[in-house]
């Protein structure tokens, strides 16, 4: 899974009419989750070492953000939720992991503004009542695209090539209305052409003649007539 980016980590608060505004200008975001430990160590604990007790402890979020104050819409839904001293609904998005829901009460609403430097602000909620986590679902990845008409089509969906290289090779030209193959390689790698070769080869030594000269002639001058009597001849 890659990297997330920062600014995706989202914080929202309702608007009161059933949806989520997101804080603007938010430069820096935290979500903290928080389990407060229950102490059962007693006089029988081996060795003295601390134990704890398991599902009892009190659990809790707090969320804290930092950023440029900017007049917007979400800044106001803010100033009036704190000075209300209301518990309103939150929402928390953390890219390509899930979103946090639930009723959260603002703990704290700062503004600063330096002399040669912008209008900034902080907050920080806490957590009131029970959370809930919806993960969020990532986009299927893409299917292998698949055909029926033959390799070539097969090997042009998965990789986006050309043809097949042995499709390739032949090129079917038009000429008198008829279709004619034509090999663009020196091999054609098919059955039906290695038992036409091999029926050339064994149509051309059946017609080739080999003349043997006879024990008794040893030499013979150049453009000598031959007589049949003298050679064998074998086919």
């Amino acid at each position: 899974m890659p990297a997330q980016k920062g600014k995706d980590l989202l914080i929202k608060i309702a608007d009161g009419a059933g949806g989520f505004v997101t804080v603007a200008g938010l430069r820096t975001r935290q979500l903290a989750f928080n389990a407060e430990a229950v102490d059962v160590t007693n006089a029988e604990s081996a060795g003295r070492w601390r134990e704890l007790l398991g599902e009892a402890g009190v659990r809790r979020a707090a969320v804290t953000g930092a950023g440029v104050f900017k007049d917007e819409t979400s800044d106001a839904r803010l100033r009036q939720v704190f000075f209300d001293g209301a518990i309103e609904s939150y929402e928390i998005v953390v890219p390509d992991f899930g979103r946090i829901a639930g009723p959260f009460q603002i703990t704290a609403l700062e503004y600063r503004g330096d002399h040669a430097g912008e209008v900034t602000f902080e907050m920080a909620f806490e957590s009131a009542g029970a959370l809930t986590f919806t993960a969020l679902r990532s986009s299927p990845a893409p299917r292998e695209r698949t055909s029926r008409r033959g390799s070539a089509d097969r090997v042009r969906g998965e990789s986006g090539a050309g043809p097949h290289p042995v499709a390739s090779r032949l090129d079917l030209s038009r000429s008198a209305g008829e279709v004619k193959p034509q090999l663009r390689g020196p091999f054609s790698f098919s059955s039906r052409n290695c038992c036409t070769a091999l029926k050339s080869c064994m149509r051309f030594f059946s017609m080739m003649i080999v003349c043997v000269p006879s024990p008794s002639i040893t030499s013979r001058f150049a453009g000598a007539p031959v007589r049949s009597g003298n050679s064998v001849c074998a086919m």
